[in-house]
């Protein structure tokens, strides 16, 4: 397991995973689906770098999750 024989993650954390990555293969997420405080995104047009193969679709993603609730990075286009 890539966080320990227990699955636990103390901090909220996000993970985007592409469908066609190779070098994680989806399979290894499986077992922290539904742990709290980690959140995974599947690419479906992305393999190991969604950040580059898909980057519109992922600036969108991490910024809905910082600006989610809780977020620490308040909308600065928000002056209400």
């Amino acid at each position: 397991h890539m966080f320990g024989s227990r699955p636990r993650v103390p901090v909220p954390t996000l993970v985007f995973e592409g469908k066609h990555d190779y070098v994680i293969p989806a399979a290894q997420w499986k077992p922290y689906l539904g742990v709290p405080n980690l959140k995974v995104v599947w690419m479906s047009h992305s393999g190991h770098t969604p950040q580059m193969e898909e980057p519109t679709q992922f600036d969108s993603h991490l910024l809905a999750w910082l600006n989610g609730p809780g977020g620490k990075n308040p909308d600065p286009q928000s002056t209400k």
